[in-house]
């Protein structure tokens, strides 16, 4: 029998570890970056508005070598739960890889979903109390004149009108933030570029004022025979449509890390973000890192990896967000 030979880039579907092995031989990777280099990322902000009718509160674009992140946020509310003694909230993901053909979610996504949710939750991003909603109250206006208008009036915009209109109240309601990831180009491991398109978003996010829709005239006031704290059925939360008077999200911008990944190939080389399927075949341990320049935010490790490398990871990241912009 001749003997068989195979093209680079064959030879990488047909015999990953072997392609591998020959490249790391040689002190290079199949996608010839060093093995601790990282992709470069490149972002872009506010460039969504809607999506399925849903106003977008804020969203970013993030690209990684092929690999294409577009996440946009939005916003809804919820009856605050008094007995959730946490000061931190989190964001509700959802991630979409495009593969060609819809269907339900493949467990990359929900795991890669529920893995977002967690970081941002344990990173300490989101005080709980930025997203107690303290409505204004809309009210018509009837000045004899047989023209009705809609005045909105807020706490702190308008603090006299609404001390007048006798609606200080407590709402017990806050706001719940939705991501929605969609993927592009999908070449290695996801949890990087989602992250940093996720916290990027969140750095984009303007919150919409919300009021309570009483339609009475302003001289005849009528109160709520709901219990106190809620709203009963003639009182609705709507959305302000002005982003004249939105407000940025607060977030603890002083834990937002930068995130990380590694994998080790024959227990002795450690490669940095992973690409390609001889890398992601290859690479049976591995390693997710967030962390801020001078403080470690989430550790992720599976496989057996020797403790001399971890340091060197964990050092690597650190020197990598403390280098990014």
């Amino acid at each position: 029998m001749s003997q068989l030979s195979f093209s680079p880039d064959v030879l990488a579907r047909v015999a990953p570890d072997i392609s591998l092995d020959r490249h790391i031989a040689e002190g290079l990777r199949p996608c010839l970056r060093e093995f601790d280099e990282f992709k470069p990322l490149k972002t872009t902000l506010g460039a969504l508005n809607t999506s399925d009718g849903i106003p977008v509160v804020g969203s970013s674009i993030v690209k990684s070598g092929s690999t294409t992140v577009f996440c946009g946020i939005s916003v809804g509310t919820v009856e605050r739960d008094t007995t959730n003694t946490s000061k931190y909230a989190s964001i509700y993901p959802v991630v979409e890889v495009s593969r060609g053909r819809s269907g339900a979610p493949t467990d990359e996504e929900m795991i890669l979903s529920e893995s977002l949710y967690e970081s941002v939750l344990h990173s300490r991003i989101i005080p709980r109390e930025s997203l107690r909603v303290t409505p204004g109250v809309a009210v018509i206006n009837d000045r004899g004149t047989g023209h009705q208008s809609v005045s909105i009036y807020y706490p702190d915009i308008n603090p006299d009108e609404y001390e007048i209109l006798d609606k200080q109240r407590m709402v017990n309601h806050e706001m719940v933030l939705t991501a929605h990831l969609k993927v592009l180009s999908r070449d290695g491991p996801l949890f990087d570029i989602c992250h940093k398109a996720l916290v990027e978003a969140l750095l984009n996010v303007r919150l919409p004022r919300m009021y309570i829709n009483d339609t009475v005239d302003i001289r005849v006031p009528v109160r709520s025979r709901g219990n106190f704290g809620h709203l009963n059925s003639q009182q609705q939360l709507n959305i302000d449509a002005n982003a004249e008077i939105s407000k940025p999200l607060e977030l603890e911008t002083a834990n937002i890390g930068l995130s990380s990944s590694f994998g080790v190939v024959n227990q002795s080389v450690l490669l940095a973000q992973l690409e390609g399927d001889a890398e992601e075949t290859a690479a049976t341990s591995r390693m997710n890192i967030i962390t801020t320049k001078d403080k470690l935010q989430g550790f992720s490790l599976s496989g057996n990896i020797d403790r001399n490398m971890i340091k060197k990871a964990i050092e690597l990241s650190q020197l990598r967000a403390e280098l990014a912009p």
